[in-house]
Order: structure tokens, then sequence, then C-alpha cells
């Protein structure tokens, strides 16, 4: 069974939140290789506990074991956005992505958003395995499509610069 909870550092002990880290770090660093390269850190571990004290990360157990996270903020009074999706692929079709997901919405809806979006970045004009099940994924969550841009649009200058090849950012949105 999958539980969500808030990522805690008074509920969680290190060694837990290094677990979460370590699922997150390593899924992007296999669903993003070709588009910063082998070794790729999505996220510093000083940044992802600065998450994690601000109260925006949850995090995903199955059956009582460590099974992914996920970033989520208020964007807007109607917004929420959320980011950094990960789960252990050992656990791969067990509904982790699905109730993390859930779980932002859920709180999206209680505090009086009229909805969610979020983006994936992909290489530009290459048809990559996981980046086409992350769509279908969304769309079956009742996300819709709604434009894709250069990920210059959202990305830092020095981090840009080491990107290996030209990449976009598709955007969804679900409504409410």
């Amino acid at each position: 069974m999958v539980t969500i909870a808030k990522l805690d550092e008074s509920l969680y002990s290190v060694n837990q939140i290094e677990q979460v880290y370590n699922i997150l770090i390593e899924g992007y660093a296999m669903t993003e290789s070709e588009i910063w390269g082998i070794n790729y850190v999505r996220i510093l571990y000083a940044d992802f506990l600065e998450l994690v004290r601000k109260g925006e990360l949850l995090v995903a157990e199955f059956d009582g074991v460590i099974a992914g996270c996920i970033h989520y903020y208020k964007n807007d009074d109607n917004t929420y956005t959320f980011s950094l999706l990960a789960s252990d692929f050992n656990l791969s079709g067990k509904g982790i992505g699905t109730a993390l997901i859930q779980k932002v919405e859920t709180i999206a809806q209680v505090n009086g958003a009229k909805g969610v979006k979020m983006e994936v970045l992909r290489v530009r004009g290459v048809d990559v395995p996981s980046k086409i099940r992350l769509h279908q994924f969304y769309l079956k969550l009742g996300y819709s499509y709604t434009h894709s841009a250069d990920c210059i649009c959202k990305i830092p200058a020095e981090k840009y610069k080491n990107l290996i090849a030209p990449s976009d950012f598709d955007f969804y949105s679900k409504s409410f």
C-alpha cells in the first residue's frame, strides 16, 4: 500500500531523508542522461534539504519502505506546481507516482487552487521512450499538454550551458 506524508526532518531520520534524495538523483540520472550527460545531479543535497525545510516535499512509502517523492508549491492564488517527481524504479507500476500527484492535487484543492501545472524537460526532436511514457502518464491522469518552449525560459543560464543537447519543456496543466 502507498502512503504519502510531508517529508519532515522531525519525522524522518537523516538516513531516510538521504534515501529519498538518492531515489530522486538516481531517477533523474536514468531519465535525463540524454539531456545532461552521465553523472548528472538534478539537485544538490543542500538545495534538497532547503525544500524539506520549506515543507515543499512529499514522500511516498510502499509497504513501509521509502519509495519516492515530489516537490510542490503554490504558484499563485489559483495554481500549484509540482516537479522533482521520482519513484524507486524497483517499485515501478505500484501507483507511487500517481499517489504523489493525487496528494498534490488534493492539497491544491483544499487550499482553493483551481488547478495544477508542471513541465517535462526533453531533448528537442528526439523521441525518448521514458519521456513518451511520462507524456502518456500525465494524459492518463487528466493533464492536458498546453505547449512547448525552449528550456532557456526556465533554466538559469549557468545551468543551461551544461546541456548536451538542445532541449525543450513540455508544459501540462489540469483544472479542477
